[in-house]
């Protein structure tokens, strides 16, 4: 399935993974299960098909049994799935502060445009 012969058989507009109305994912039932190759599979197969932040809600509520099971995560953290990159008019573009800072943020990310002095209170309180 992971194969890149395959992939002519999947589209953005059908996901394979996703939650169904109870809120839950196959990912979820295969946890529950202790069925953690399955697990690894489907992450392997979402960081390749289904890469984008949109599948993030997949592991909102599951995130630390993932880790506490021991599911390889490496993948995951450096997929776009935990990795957005974006550009608001209302942030800076450059900051003195060149290392990468990492800071939680739970609030819708439509939200996020206007949030920067709340986000990052330290950057903006020395610009």
């Amino acid at each position: 399935m992971l194969s890149d012969d395959n992939k002519k058989y999947f589209n953005d507009d059908f996901p394979v993974f996703y939650k169904n109305e109870n809120g839950n994912s196959a990912i979820d039932v295969a946890l529950e299960m202790n069925q953690i190759r399955s697990v690894n599979l489907m992450i392997d197969y979402i960081c390749k098909f289904q890469n984008t932040y949109v599948y993030s809600h997949l592991f909102e509520h599951n995130l630390v049994d993932l880790v506490n099971k021991g599911v390889d995560m490496a993948g995951l953290f450096n997929s776009s799935v935990f990795n957005y990159t974006f550009d608001f008019d209302e942030w800076p573009a450059t900051n003195a502060n060149t290392s990468k800072i990492l800071v939680p943020y739970n609030k819708s990310i439509f939200k996020l445009r206007y949030e920067y002095p709340q986000v990052f209170k330290q950057c903006w309180t020395d610009d």
